[in-house]
């Protein structure tokens, strides 16, 4: 990756290779250094890092400790040997090692002295021996290998002046000074790719002893987080302990605590902390900080929000905080606004966590806060009328992020998923049981309307645990709803029945006349899905007695709307039709067009059944839209589902089959059951008048 404007990209490569006129390359006599460190015995990868090096010219490789800045570099060096006859320098700047970083004017001094120059001719001083450096070279082609370098004040006077030399320099850190200043590009160097790790460990490993346990190699692979050095040092383990078997070795590393123990071999330039360590020791104390707090985050990566609260910072001091770790190394900006570090380097965060107190409980509470306070913000937006949780004001420190529209919250929840969930898991894991039940209840109508079953599943699983194991009841009866209605959406029925009766007891139990209402809501929906008409017709009119007593008119109407869609199925079409109109006029007084799409889905089968099928098409198209507009993918599916049958019955076969098309590509797309009707639909172009009844059904609120 190149990090500068095309323009400055294609001047260096302009300038890469030319010699300038009446200048001869390699002259007799003059002396031809050849300081680079011994050739690597077998280079793996980095193919298009080596072709940008050379397309570039003169350029800054950086990346993480460990990473092969140094190999990579060696190995340009002799790849390039034809194009500097002059030679090649090389200089350790030991910028990330113990004791002092290497003096400039020694290194000119160094240099001077392989380039023929006589030691009684070498200037005293930095500046006049940088002067005549530049002379000494300026008739000639040399690459300069200018490795670990520190800081750009430690590089500048070792860069070459002529236009035929070229310098490549390696660094933890970006040294943005050189490319302000000089227009030196920086390269980033990643982590090598899984085919290009596995193949450099099968290397080092032996190709007789890797395929003799070839399954493990992936493991290993993934162990070491595809860190070149930590590879080695792997190898280097294995081949030095010959009657361990590589199955023992990947046993030993699954566990974080001693993962870095099992990767030394007792030397500080080989032993991973070590060589982490020096890049800490470069930081400032508050960034250091930062560093080991991103450990407390057991997702994928962190935002500014999430750096800034776990930090307990404003957001501009967190910002400045995480350029200084990218450009250390340390965190990598995988995409704009989201920042990660290696598995490694997150086992070494959270051993410095544990040095220090009780800093990581407080930074949990601050990331547990932000997730839960931004979350709701942004579950306003998704389900403004859905029965509401009342936590504790957030802790001081954690940063709360406005939701504006539901746009705003749809992003923010499929950005932070992953996030949500290992902050959930985290959460039960210490024991903070109110924010491990909290959590899902704040991540669950995204990941039911986006078709993250299996999360959701898991998520409520031990949300419904942490409520036991507090005593919340309430908790424990919202836990039980919704694994029924994601196990109702699966098609399974008897386990939804299950948990939605269980959800009923508890909360009679407890006086919950809310939380009854809901019950009883959900016991008619399976119910109707199962064909027991009467009872779900018996259960939808419970709900709308219980929703009357609280007052509420967003429940109430989707209480009338779920007695339409009960008695309609049970084949009262003209009464189901009264009270799905009743609940329409609620939901557009009230603006809530989420819900006013259940009422007209409900409004739209009863027009089928009817044998009105234009006005069935014509509100199913409606719905479309409507859930189109709410990112609703099963929803979206179902409706063209329902269009689709429609279409059949007033003899548009053409039409059925386009938009039952558009549902199977939905529906394959979240890996969903009822793609199979369709498909079974799309083979034979059925012609009844009514097979709504295949159609994936419509949850309600």
């Amino acid at each position: 990756m190149v990090e500068q404007n095309d323009n400055r990209t294609r001047g260096v490569v302009g300038q890469a290779w030319m010699v300038p006129s009446g200048v001869h390359a390699h002259e007799a006599g003059a002396s031809q250094p050849r300081q680079l460190p011994r050739r690597p015995d077998r280079f793996v990868g980095r193919t298009d890092d080596l072709a940008l090096i050379s397309a570039t010219g003169t350029c800054v490789l950086h990346g993480t400790a460990g990473v092969g800045k140094t190999a990579l570099a060696v190995y340009f060096g002799y790849q390039a040997a034809e194009r500097f006859p002059d030679g090649q320098l090389y200089a350790d700047l030991r910028g990330f090692a113990q004791g002092l970083p290497a003096d400039a004017a020694d290194v000119l001094r160094g240099f001077l002295l392989a380039l023929g120059v006589p030691e009684s001719s070498v200037p005293p001083g930095e500046s006049a021996r940088a002067a005549a450096y530049r002379s000494a070279i300026a008739d000639r082609r040399i690459l300069v290998v200018l490795d670990n370098v520190r800081d750009s004040a430690q590089a500048r006077p070792l860069l070459p002046g002529n236009r035929a030399s070229m310098a490549v320099l390696t660094s933890r850190h970006r040294l943005d000074s050189l490319a302000a200043r000089e227009g030196l590009p920086h390269l980033r160097l990643d982590l090598l790719t899984p085919a290009d790790a596995h193949a450099l460990l099968v290397h080092r490993l032996g190709a007789e002893r890797s395929r003799a346990e070839i399954t493990v190699v992936s493991a290993l692979v993934q162990a070491c987080a595809r860190l070149p050095l930590a590879l080695c040092l792997l190898a280097a383990r294995a081949s030095a302990e010959p009657s361990t078997s590589l199955a023992q070795v990947e046993g030993e590393l699954r566990d974080e605590r001693s993962r870095l123990d099992n990767l030394a071999l007792g030397e500080d330039d080989t032993d991973l902390r070590a060589v982490f360590s020096w890049s800490i020791r470069a930081l400032p104390p508050d960034a250091a900080r930062l560093f080991r707090l991103t450990a407390v985050n057991r997702g994928p990566d962190v935002t500014l929000p999430a750096a800034a609260s776990l930090a307990g910072v404003k957001e501009p001091t967190a910002r400045s905080l995480l350029r200084r770790l990218v450009s250390s190394g340390l965190l990598e900006e995988h995409s704009p606004g989201r920042y990660r570090s290696h598995d490694l380097l997150r086992v070494y965060a959270a051993e410095l966590l544990s040095e220090v107190g009780d800093e990581g409980e407080q930074a949990r509470h601050r990331l547990l806060d932000h997730f839960l306070h931004t979350g709701l913000a942004a579950n306003r937006s998704h389900a403004r009328f859905r029965q509401g949780i009342d936590p504790a004001p957030p802790v001081r420190g954690a940063v709360v992020v406005p939701s504006d529209s539901l746009t705003d919250a749809n992003t923010w929840f499929a950005d932070e998923r992953l996030n949500l969930i290992m902050a959930a898991e985290d959460a039960a894991s210490h024991r903070l049981d109110t924010y491990a039940w909290q959590l899902p209840w704040v991540m669950t109508t995204h990941l039911y309307r986006h078709g993250h079953w299996a999360d959701l599943i898991t998520v409520q699983r031990a949300a419904g645990a942490a409520a036991a194991r507090s005593g919340d009841t309430a908790a424990q009866a919202r836990a039980r709803r919704d694994l029924g209605r994601v196990a109702l959406r699966l098609g399974r029925y008897s386990e939804a029945t299950d948990h939605h009766l269980e959800a009923l007891a508890l909360c009679t139990a407890s006086g919950d006349i809310l939380g009854q209402a809901h019950s009883h809501y959900a016991v008619s929906l399976v119910l109707e899905r199962l064909g027991s008409f009467e009872e779900s017709v018996s259960h939808a009119e419970s709900a709308l007695e219980l929703y009357r007593t609280k007052g509420n008119d967003a429940w109430r109407a989707a209480a009338l709307n779920r007695l339409g869609s009960a008695l309609t199925a049970a084949g009262n079409h003209r009464v189901a039709r009264k009270y799905c109109l009743e609940a329409l006029e609620i939901l557009v007084t009230l603006e809530d067009h989420y819900y006013q799409a259940h009422a007209l889905t409900t409004l739209a089968m009863i027009d089928h059944r009817l044998g009105a099928h234009g006005d069935a098409i014509i509100r199913f198209q409606t719905c479309v839209k409507l859930w189109r507009a709410f990112e609703n993918r099963f929803e979206e599916a179902a409706a063209l589902h329902r269009q689709g049958d429609a279409h059949q019955a007033s003899g548009d076969a053409q039409s059925a089959q386009q938009v039952w098309s558009e549902a199977l590509a939905i529906l394959d797309g979240l890996g969903h059951v009822d793609a199979e009707t369709i498909r079974t639909k799309l083979r034979t172009q059925p012609s009844s008048t009514d097979s709504t009844g295949d159609a994936p059904q419509v949850a309600g609120c």
